[in-house]
């Protein structure tokens, strides 16, 4: 009786080790593509500061030229 007990409480441990593998994966995963969004955010925000200084660069010389 006890022996199918401890099988099942070993085969308890296994699920709870391959279920916190998969979590400690995912939170890996999470933590890249944060890395990747904040990435991309600093990179859209240089090129909305590029764009707004063109702007500002084709206006003057728009406005020289008249």
């Amino acid at each position: 009786m006890m022996g199918e007990e401890d099988s099942r409480i070993v085969a308890q441990e296994e699920h709870l080790k391959r279920t916190l593998e998969i979590m400690q994966d995912l939170a890996k995963k999470m933590h890249m593509q944060q890395e990747v969004l904040d990435r991309t955010t600093a990179k859209l925000s240089q090129i909305e500061l590029q764009n707004a200084e063109l702007i500002q660069i084709l206006q003057n010389s728009s406005s020289n030229l008249r």
